[in-house]
């Protein structure tokens, strides 16, 4: 005989009574408040003769009176009690082993003699009694607890749905129902003092008591959730989370399933604009940092984690804020003999510099100096025969923060070069006459000259 997923409440007499001689399973069963005054038999109740024996794992045992277990000796050597939850809340007689000739507490029961070494004395917390609802609450710690039954793996891929046909999350719970997380990661905040278990699907529940306190936090697969996988995927514990000051972030990230697999973070609660540096430290290794994250004008970053899984501790930092300063090294006039003249610059950090002949142009719109990502920048240019030019520079350094735009004016000024073309401007009411010339066409200091 198997009896799992079931309930037995308020019976005058007890919850399940094994007699005769009989074998059987009770699995994933809630037994609350059998047994009343006048019957001494409680919450499970055998007096069997014979058999192979019962075996009863994965159970809940509740305020059943006057005990949660009570056999006789040949009861008790034909049962195979563990992984189960009991909760005495009268008195803490919870076992008798012997028809009540002795009665052990769960200490005596449990630690002293050994007994059901995987099973917990603590109180189940039922959503809510009064009106027969005895589904489990989220820090229950029947959640997780059952073990592995027959055929069925920690994956559960043979009978894996509760009383309601709900899907087991994880490692079975104990008891006749299986606790459904509600919270789903990316769309619901994590409690920053409890924590969360995040499943398969992209749903989570708290790991301990929460509070009013949250964090914008979601952790996921690049590759996205899958409906219908239930298996356990992370843990996240907050050690750190600062919404203010320097915005400090600390938290861990356990999982025995991840593997090498890629994981998609998006952290917010952090200052807008503003660089951050993102950390990692795998367990007996040193701090390693992974890259730098500009938040967006909502406070959040975005960042994928590829380095492998077991117990990884992250950390966000403020990065490097600090815009470069530019300033124009090229001289205000430059007399040259040569086809090219230099522009140059310098900043207060290492930067990559561009320029462009109009005010306002966007970095990636830019051209690019000749050399540049030092502190010191230069760009040849076509020297041209008495000319003002204005330049517009602006200086991205290695955490992506720009600099103001400056205007580098300079004024050029050719001595005689072969293969320039002169240039001159007349008003419109002068007239200039070339007649052909045996020598050739120069103006120094910007004043023309002729000769031939």
């Amino acid at each position: 005989m198997k009896i799992q997923q079931s309930i037995a409440y308020d019976n005058s007499s007890t919850g399940v009574a094994i007699i005769g001689n009989t074998t059987g399973e009770v699995y994933n069963s809630t037994f609350y408040s059998n047994g009343e005054s006048g019957f001494t038999r409680g919450g499970y109740w055998s007096n069997v003769s014979g058999g192979s024996g019962w075996k009863l794992k994965n159970n809940i045992f509740k305020d059943n009176y006057p005990y949660e277990i009570n056999t006789d000796a040949n009861g008790w050597n034909n049962t195979d009690l563990d992984y189960s939850l009991y909760h005495h809340t009268a008195n803490n007689e919870v076992v008798t082993l012997n028809n009540a000739v002795d009665i052990m507490n769960w200490s005596i029961y449990h630690t002293t003699n050994g007994n059901e070494t995987n099973s917990l004395y603590a109180d189940p917390f039922f959503v809510a009694v009064a009106s027969d609802n005895f589904a489990i609450q989220t820090l229950s710690l029947a959640i997780d607890l059952g073990m592995v039954i027959d055929t069925v793996t920690q994956n559960c891929v043979c009978d894996c749905t509760d009383l309601l046909n709900n899907h087991f999350y994880g490692i079975s719970d104990l008891g006749a129902y299986e606790f459904q997380p509600t919270k789903i990661s990316g769309a619901d905040d994590v409690d920053i003092v409890s924590g969360a278990i995040v499943y398969a699907d992209g749903k989570y529940r708290n790991e301990n008591s929460p509070t009013s306190s949250l964090a914008k936090i979601s952790v996921q697969p690049e590759s996205g959730f899958v409906s219908g996988q239930y298996d356990k995927w992370v843990n996240l514990e907050i050690t750190t989370w600062e919404n203010s000051g320097g915005y400090e972030k600390v938290w861990t990230e356990g999982s025995d399933n991840i593997g090498n697999g890629s994981t998609s973070h998006n952290i917010g609660d952090l200052n807008p604009e503003t660089n951050y540096d993102v950390y990692y430290t795998k367990q007996g290794r040193s701090k390693t940092r992974l890259d730098f994250y500009k938040s967006n004008a909502s406070g959040e970053i975005s960042f994928v984690y590829d380095q492998g899984y077991l117990q990884i501790t992250f950390e966000i930092e403020e990065g490097d804020n600090i815009i470069p300063v530019v300033t124009n090294t090229t001289n205000s006039e430059i007399t040259t003999n040569t086809t090219f003249v230099s522009m140059t610059v310098s900043t207060t950090e290492d930067a990559n510099c561009k320029f462009s002949v109009t005010s306002g142009t966007s970095f990636d719109g830019m051209t690019a100096f000749g050399t540049t990502n030092g502190i010191s920048h230069s760009k040849s240019l076509p020297a041209t025969i008495c000319e003002d030019r204005t330049y517009y520079v602006v200086c991205k350094d290695t955490s992506d923060n720009l600099s103001s735009e400056i205007a580098v004016n300079f004024s050029v000024v050719v001595t005689s070069v072969s293969g320039l073309k002169p240039k001159m401007k007349i008003s419109a009411k002068e007239k200039l006459t070339f007649k052909k010339l045996s020598k050739g066409l120069y103006s120094k200091n910007n004043k023309p000259k002729f000769s031939g």
